[in-house]
C-alpha cells in the first residue's frame, strides 16, 4: 500500500513533480504496537489546511517534513490510511481566509496507463497553471484492473491521480471548476485513460460514453430491475436525463443478459458485486 502526495504550488518548479512517497510494508503478526507514535492533531491539520490555501510551498514543506519523520512507525492494516477528519473544517477556514477564501474543495480522480503518467502530469501541469486552478491537495497511487464491476472504474492497471480544487460558491466559480475538471478528463482520455464516474456531475456526455461505453446499458438494466426508481440520487437523475434518448427500458432484456451463478448472486461473466471479509494485520510505514 502507499501513495505519492505531490507539491501544489503552481509558482514552484516542484508543482505536481516533487512529492513525498509513502509505502506500507507487512510485518509479523506478533509485532507489538509501540506507544507514543507520532500523530497529527486537529489543530495541526487546520494549520496545514490554512497553508494549503495561502502558502502552498510552506504547506508541502511542513507536511513532508512531518511525514518523513514518521518513517518506520507501525499501523494496523485496516486503518493505516485513515487520519483525523475535521467535520465542516471549511467553516473555520472561511473565517480565517475572509470572503475571498470561502468555498469548498471539489475532488476528481483520473486514470492513465502507468507508462503515460509522466507525460500526463506534464500536460496537466501546464493546463492547471494556465487556468489558474487552485490545487489544495493531490496524490498519485497505483490501482489494479477492476474485473468485477458492470461499469469498471479501472479497465487496466492504471496510475490514479487525484486533485482537490478549491471552488468558491458562485456560479462563475462553479463553472470554472467544471471546465477545469472536463479539461482534466480530456487529458486522461488523450493519454488512454479514464476518470472516476461518481465524484461529480460535470463530465460531458461524450466523456461518459468514451470512458464508460456500457453506461446506456447500465441505465437500461437499472430501469428493468428498479422500474419504480426506488434507488436514485441527484447524480443518477442527472445522467438519466442526459442519456434519456439512448435508453429504451422495453428493449433492456433484449440487449442485456445477466445470468448468475447458482446461489452466488454474482453474474457468470464476472460482473456484479462481491463481498470480502476484512482482515487486520500490522504494517510498517516507509518513506522516500
Amino acid at each position: 500500500y502507499g501513495d505519492f502526495q505531490f507539491a501544489i504550488d503552481p509558482l514552484s518548479d516542484s508543482f505536481l513533480n516533487k512529492g513525498v512517497f509513502s509505502c506500507y510494508q507487512p510485518v509479523h503478526d506478533e509485532t507489538v504496537m509501540p506507544e507514543g507514535q507520532k500523530e497529527l492533531q486537529a489543530e495541526d491539520w487546520m494549520r496545514l489546511l490554512y497553508l494549503a490555501h495561502q502558502e502552498k510551498s510552506r504547506a508541502f514543506e511542513n507536511y513532508s517534513h512531518y511525514y518523513l519523520s514518521t518513517d518506520g512507525q507501525y499501523y494496523w492494516s485496516d486503518n493505516h490510511q485513515l487520519s483525523e477528519y475535521l467535520i465542516d473544517y471549511h467553516r473555520q477556514l472561511d473565517v480565517q481566509l475572509g470572503p475571498s477564501g470561502c468555498g469548498t474543495e471539489m475532488i476528481t480522480e483520473l486514470y492513465v496507463p502507468r507508462h503515460r503518467l509522466v507525460s500526463f502530469m506534464d500536460d496537466v501541469r501546464a493546463d492547471l497553471r494556465n487556468s489558474r486552478a487552485n490545487v489544495v491537495y493531490g496524490t498519485i497511487r497505483f490501482i489494479e484492473r477492476d474485473d468485477e464491476s458492470f461499469l469498471p472504474w479501472a479497465r487496466a492497471p492504471y496510475a490514479c491521480i487525484i486533485f482537490n480544487l478549491h471552488t468558491a460558491h458562485s456560479p462563475a466559480a462553479l463553472e470554472k471548476t467544471a471546465a477545469d475538471f472536463r479539461r482534466l478528463i480530456d487529458r486522461a482520455i488523450r493519454h488512454g485513460g479514464s476518470y472516476y464516474l461518481t465524484y461529480h456531475r460535470w463530465a460531458s456526455r461524450q466523456q461518459v460514453q468514451t470512458c464508460y461505453p456500457e453506461f446506456p446499458r447500465f441505465l437500461a438494466l437499472k430501469k428493468h430491475y428498479d422500474p419504480g426508481g426506488r434507488f436514485q440520487s441527484e447524480w443518477y437523475r442527472h445522467y438519466e436525463s442526459m442519456f434519456a434518448d439512448a435508453v429504451n427500458p422495453g428493449d433492456s432484456l433484449n440487449t442485456i443478459t445477466t445470468t448468475c451463478e447458482p446461489g452466488s448472486g454474482r453474474p457468470v461473466d464476472g460482473r456484479g458485486p462481491t463481498y470480502r471479509t476484512p482482515t487486520t494485520a500490522p504494517c510498517a510505514r516507509r518513506h522516500r
